[in-house]
């Protein structure tokens, strides 16, 4: 009889042990606001706070574990307004990433002197 029970009792903690793990996934896709069917790949997606993160894969899906450190989790993109969304008991969500302001080209200058003026200058100290 005990043969029977302790297999018995080994599968049933292997089996409360993988529905607990995946209880604490949070999955979820990421796609842009404007177009839903575009999925958006190599979202950061990370807990406040932590070091705990992940990215999106081709179909802008990602999988991250709950942390006990932080409940809001951050999604940032290049090119992408941040967004922050608090986690309380939900398994699976999905985000709109909302495109970035545009900024206008920008142009940095720079004069460098001439070697003349530099002659000049280096004469005037001696």
């Amino acid at each position: 009889m005990k043969r029977h029970i302790y297999p018995l009792l080994i599968l049933l903690v292997l089996l409360i042990g993988a529905h607990q793990t995946d209880a604490q996934k949070i999955k979820g896709k990421v796609i842009e606001e404007n177009n839903k069917s575009l999925p958006l790949v190599g979202v950061n997606v990370y807990w406040d706070g932590t070091t705990d993160g992940t990215i999106t894969d081709a179909n802008g899906a990602f999988e991250i574990a709950r942390t006990k450190a932080s409940s809001k989790l951050i999604f940032s993109y290049v090119g992408y307004q941040n967004k922050s969304l608090i986690i309380k008991d939900q398994r699976h969500i999905e985000i709109k990433l909302q495109a970035g302001t545009n900024i206008d080209e920008i142009t940095v200058k720079q004069r460098i002197k001439s070697s003349r003026q530099i002659l000049l200058i280096l004469c005037r100290r001696y």
